[in-house]
């Protein structure tokens, strides 16, 4: 159609868990569920998010061609991602680098430190990025100081 926009493809980076269950995805937390509405305004879902080897009690699922995932690194928490699996970072940002690559809006959780390493990417990138709050913003802005010793803002 002439003067149709394409719909965008829409990065969602989120701190959730998510495992291989058959032909998708499955996630312990429900919020999935939330995000997964985006398929019908989206032209492709990619989440980016921590992949575990396995999980228990899913509480969410996601399959189809329009949903794909980028796999962080399996980390204990974020408080160990700073300090004992700090080797994890460069796996981290290969991954962000990936997702990014496919997506032209990606939606941030705030004030999460991987969202402020992906912030400063995405903008160099030109992709168009938003912030959500969702978690527990004490805490993440306690260990965001931590982030910033290993990536500093130019």
């Amino acid at each position: 159609m002439v003067g149709t926009k394409p719909l965008p493809r829409l990065g969602i980076l989120v701190d959730l868990p998510l495992w291989r269950h058959g032909e998708g995805w499955a996630s312990s937390d429900a919020f999935l569920e939330y995000l997964l509405a985006f398929r019908g305004v989206c032209s492709k879902v990619v989440l980016i998010a921590r992949v575990l080897p396995s999980g228990e009690r899913p509480a969410a699922f996601a399959s189809g061609p329009d949903i794909e995932v980028v796999a962080l690194p399996a980390y204990a928490s974020l408080r160990t991602l700073l300090t004992r699996e700090v080797g994890k970072w460069p796996e981290v940002l290969r991954a962000l680098d990936r997702g990014l690559a496919q997506v032209d809006l990606l939606w941030l959780n705030f004030a999460h430190p991987i969202s402020l390493v992906a912030l400063r990417r995405a903008q160099r990138l030109n992709v168009c990025s938003f912030a959500v709050l969702r978690g527990n913003y004490v805490r993440d802005a306690a260990i965001r100081k931590m982030v910033e010793l290993y990536f500093p803002p130019k």
